[in-house]
């Protein structure tokens, strides 16, 4: 399609922002599911694909919608122009306010519920993006759809109100015109305390995270009653999934606030994204423990909590560019500063020069690829940006006191020796036994 290019872009701009952006196609028998299944959790006979199916069926050509659903999450959609095949784009959800703690209470009052579902409905807000600027969002849709259909007097624009919710309060079973108990069982099975026990341990579990704290962690969750308040979905595998990935949401954004730049956090959040989904026990609590410290980890090693704007910039630069040639000259360029300021102010505020700082993360990523890859030393070195073999090697002695040759073969040997140390408790286990 001659529009695919603007398509791609658009896709990995609301990607960065963390919105939704999903190409369903005919005949729409594998939707996802929308509104990230909130209405599943909420209603007992809500049927997600029959209401998805309804939903893109009324679309209408040369037509793009925006509506807000009752739960505050707007959404965009259009078919796209596709004579090979029925397509529909949905961009959303995403929210056009900002929920907080503070005002989180007055939002909840507001929205059709019943029962006590403030918890459920607080981790599912940390999945929505907030767009910030909602007219920019707009924009950058605006212009697909000029590009898609051939300039702004080609199409018309629908403005929709609770679209989605139509449905909402009418799909409730009901018995002898009572509700049954099943509606509201989910958020009754649960007692207020240790609702609010648990509520209390995700906001410290994120304040551990948001400081790279691995200290906090450890008293967190050393007392074995407290990791119990994590499962909060117990009854199947897909909803203590679910409880996974919010959890893993959680602490995506607990990150952010640690000041790390969103490429580090969406590779670690892709990474147990793909561990969760690919878990098969209940009883498997591992993923929790390892998400909390290897987000500690990641604000530990790449927050710029501490730094100024300019030097944020920079140090994200270089992380993100270890591979590409880097120095005072170019990055001075890059944003627009005197080279003499930069080096000044980065010295100020690291303590250590940026030649310096640059030297150490490439040895930093050179030990990390000798630990656990097979690649030639020489691979390694280019793969780190650095192209002449002979000067790797005497910048990675000055940093490790080794050559890389001499580091791997350590590497090597301690891992020998910890295999043998397995297969001789092994053994005398069988022995003993």
């Amino acid at each position: 399609m001659e529009y695919d290019s603007v398509l791609n872009y658009v896709k990995t701009v609301l990607g960065n922002m963390h919105i939704p952006f999903v190409l369903c196609e005919a005949p729409f028998d594998h939707l996802p599911k929308i509104d990230f299944g909130l209405r599943e959790h909420l209603f007992c006979d809500y049927d997600d694909i029959q209401i998805a199916q309804d939903f893109v069926k009324t679309c209408r050509e040369r037509t793009l919608y925006y509506f807000t659903d009752a739960y505050l999450c707007s959404y965009a959609y259009l078919k796209l122009p596709d004579p090979q095949k029925q397509q529909i784009l949905i961009v959303g959800p995403y929210t056009s306010i900002k929920i907080t703690e503070s005002n989180y209470a007055n939002i909840l009052d507001t929205l059709p519920i019943q029962g006590d579902l403030s918890s459920f409905l607080k981790t599912y807000y940390y999945q929505i993006a907030y767009a910030g600027s909602e007219s920019l969002l707009k924009n950058l849709i605006n212009t697909l759809a000029e590009t898609i259909w051939g300039g702004s007097g080609h199409y018309n624009v629908c403005k929709a109100s609770q679209r989605l919710s139509s449905h909402d309060l009418s799909c409730r079973k009901k018995q002898s015109g009572k509700e049954t108990a099943d509606q509201t069982s989910f958020a009754m099975s649960e007692s207020p305390g240790l609702i609010e026990a648990r509520c209390r341990f995700e906001n410290q579990c994120m304040h551990a995270v948001s400081q790279g704290n691995t200290s906090l962690v450890d008293k967190l969750l050393a007392n074995q009653d407290e990791i119990r308040y994590i499962p909060r979905f117990s009854r199947t595998l897909d909803e203590y999934k679910y409880y996974l990935k919010t959890f893993n949401t959680l602490l995506r954004k607990a990150a952010e606030q640690g000041i790390v730049h969103p490429v580090f956090i969406r590779h670690l959040s892709l990474e147990y994204d793909k561990k969760i989904d690919a878990l098969i026990s209940l009883s498997d609590h591992s993923l929790e423990r390892s998400m909390l410290y290897d987000y500690c980890l990641l604000v530990q090693n790449h927050s710029c909590k501490n730094y100024s704007p300019i030097v944020q910039k920079v140090i994200h630069q270089i992380h993100l560019s270890l591979t590409d040639e880097l120095n005072l000259g170019l990055l001075s360029k890059q944003f627009c500063v005197s080279a003499g300021y930069l080096s000044m102010l980065f010295k100020k505020e690291t303590g250590v020069t940026l030649t310096s700082y640059i030297s150490r993360r490439r040895i930093e990523l050179a030990t990390y690829y000798l630990e656990t890859t097979n690649l030639q030393i020489q691979e390694i070195a280019v793969c780190c940006g650095i192209h002449d073999i002979n000067y790797f090697t005497r910048l990675f002695k000055k940093n490790t006191g080794m050559t890389p040759r001499e580091y791997r073969n350590v590497v090597l040997h301690s891992k020998a020796g910890k295999n043998m140390e397995k297969n001789h408790d092994q053994k005398s286990t069988l022995v003993f036994f």
